[in-house]
């Protein structure tokens, strides 16, 4: 089972993507979605949905794929 997961996400009401990277990715995409980032990218809709997701061992091998 995967620690960490870099995922991608899409909002059709601004069509456009979003990377980012966290240890549990429903968590996280609530969080997005009830913008508990304030001032962040996601901030700017509320219909974020997963559209892929990667599993990795440890955060030092998520953090270099997402900056990719």
């Amino acid at each position: 089972m995967p620690n960490f997961y870099v995922y991608i996400l899409y909002s059709h009401s601004i069509d456009t993507f979003y990377i980012g990277y966290t240890e549990d990715l429903i968590h996280r995409l609530s969080q997005h979605n009830e913008h508990v980032f304030s001032g962040s990218f996601t901030h700017r809709a509320s219909d974020w949905e997963v559209y892929f997701s990667l599993g990795c061992k440890s955060k030092g091998q998520a953090y270099p794929i997402e900056l990719q």
